[in-house]
């Protein structure tokens, strides 16, 4: 049985994949994540796997969550020790340009998404897309995101770590850099869900 990984908090598109991929010859499940590691530690079985992040338009907290998976699974992936899992973004198209990630139209009808899901199932080796330069956050980059997730001023931070506020920002727009994310807007949509 393959199984399809699904990074949402839609509860309407979780049923609606779950309605498409009963229509589909094979047997597929589907299966709602919120971190890479929830895929990781799922047990090996028959059939293949993937992992679908759901990007809708206009929501900058959904983009910034979905943008740190897709960072975390990037990390993660090289150390693995799952078969091939290729990386899928249901986005629209100004999000097509992301690593790592192999891009699906939000415009596709739903016999094309169907067809779509079931080849990447059927040939994920052909789906893989690699990312290059992903690097992990250093320890100081891992305490300022926690503390702007939880929501901690800037001039706490600094003085919890010993620095200027200035290079808690500095730290900051680096986070956004190595996480991937578009810009501050986007960090701080980040919440406690997300943290690492």
């Amino acid at each position: 049985m393959h199984r399809l990984f699904v990074v949402t908090d839609c509860q309407f598109t979780l049923m609606g994949l779950e309605w498409l991929m009963k229509e589909a010859d094979k047997a597929i499940k589907v299966i709602q994540v919120r971190k890479p590691e929830d895929v990781l530690t799922s047990p090996e079985g028959e059939g293949n796997r993937a992992v679908l992040i759901v990007m809708p338009v206009g929501s900058p907290a959904i983009r910034a969550s979905g943008r740190l998976f897709l960072w975390r699974w990037a990390l993660w992936r090289p150390v693995s020790q799952t078969g091939i899992t290729p990386c899928l973004l249901l986005c629209d198209k100004q999000e097509s340009n992301v690593t790592g990630a192999y891009p699906l139209s939000r415009q596709l009808s739903l016999p094309t998404l169907s067809a779509q899901l079931l080849a990447i199932l059927n040939h994920p080796a052909f789906y893989v897309r690699t990312c290059s330069r992903v690097r992990p956050l250093t320890a100081i980059q891992r305490v300022v995101l926690e503390a702007t997730i939880t929501g901690e001023r800037v001039s706490v931070t600094a003085a919890r770590l010993g620095v200027t506020e200035r290079s808690v920002f500095s730290c900051r727009t680096a986070l956004i850099h190595k996480i991937g994310l578009r810009n501050r807007m986007e960090l701080m949509c980040l919440n406690d869900r997300d943290a690492i």
